[in-house]
């Protein structure tokens, strides 16, 4: 798992540890946001889940608190290319914390850090079913790349998945 530790004014993004599972696993299954937003994901589920992030060099599992409360969570995965590339395949927060400017700022704080570590492409992938977010990931510079339609999921539906890129490094 890929370390990240950083705080700004009240805020705290870290990776998360064993320690945090409880906590983090409860906020996933009060915003419903886990797994093509999959209701009934167990702790054990979580748990394997989890140690795969754990164990692989380039996973980055992070959560956002503030005064010393989960507030949102963000996944994703390093790839180490010429130039190396940032896939975020989650990033959300509590509905009380869904201010563009609060989100926007945790977006752009975590971009740099990462930018500190030589990696220079950023991509978004979201389903067809959080379009919602797509308005989002529009203004703060992510651009639609590609739709991949007709993707067979874990439960044998079909599935469209958008690709974004941050138009800075198009």
């Amino acid at each position: 798992m890929f370390q990240v530790d950083l705080n700004f004014k009240d805020i705290y993004v870290d990776s998360i540890d064993k320690k945090d599972l409880v906590e983090v696993y409860n906020w996933i299954k009060r915003n419903n946001v886990y797994n093509d937003r999959k209701k009934n994901l167990s702790f054990k589920e979580f748990c394997d889940r989890f140690l795969e992030y754990y164990l692989g060099e380039g996973e980055v599992f992070l959560k956002i608190t503030k005064d010393s409360e989960v507030i949102g969570i963000l996944k994703g995965r390093i790839e180490f290319k010429n130039p190396n590339e940032f896939w975020i395949r989650y990033f959300g927060m509590n509905a009380n914390f869904m201010d563009a400017h609060i989100q926007k700022m945790i977006l752009r704080k975590i971009i740099k850090v990462f930018n500190s570590y030589g990696i220079e492409k950023f991509y978004v992938i979201i389903s067809s079913e959080e379009k919602e977010d797509l308005n989002f990931w529009n203004k703060n510079g992510f651009l639609l790349v590609r739709v991949c339609s007709d993707i067979v999921n874990i439960k044998g539906k079909d599935k469209t998945f958008i690709l974004l890129k941050e138009k800075n490094r198009i």
